[in-house]
């Protein structure tokens, strides 16, 4: 059942997106464009920044959370499971920082901002992917059972 949830939720995500872009496309003044100076003094907020991103977001959590479901076999052990959690924990808490003390300058953000269409496309395009294989393996799963 969370393999549906985790599946369905992905693929809304990245439906939502797609039609996003797409609104986008249709009426350019509807884009968002980023008004506020986003350049972080040093390292140390970088790394504040990262991690409180990394706590807070509850996308980030559903998204990590319907993974461990799909990838995670029901007879791993609890320190089994527990490692998985804490690793992924890890590699998420040091990309998520890397990525805002590594993005944080001026001239890398414009870039980004100048990118930024084609990043949310492919984007949204992997989470309906994934979205869709995780939601496929567990209605596959249920029809075997049937």
């Amino acid at each position: 059942m969370l393999q549906i949830l985790g599946g369905s939720y992905l693929t809304y995500i990245g439906i939502s997106g797609i039609k996003g872009i797409y609104s986008s496309f249709k009426d350019p003044s509807d884009a968002k464009s980023p008004t506020k100076d986003l350049t972080l003094s040093g390292k140390k907020q970088a790394f504040t920044r990262g991690m409180t991103t990394n706590l807070l977001n509850p996308k980030a959590l559903v998204f990590f959370v319907s993974l461990m479901s799909s990838l995670v076999p029901a007879t791993m052990s609890v320190s089994g499971k527990l490692a998985a959690l804490f690793i992924l924990w890890s590699l998420s808490l040091f990309w998520f920082s890397l990525l805002a003390w590594a993005l944080s300058t001026k001239r890398v953000q414009q870039k980004i901002i100048n990118a930024s269409i084609y990043i949310d496309s492919l984007c949204c395009a992997l989470l309906t992917l994934v979205g869709g294989a995780i939601l496929w393996q567990a209605i596959t799963e249920l029809s075997a059972i049937a």
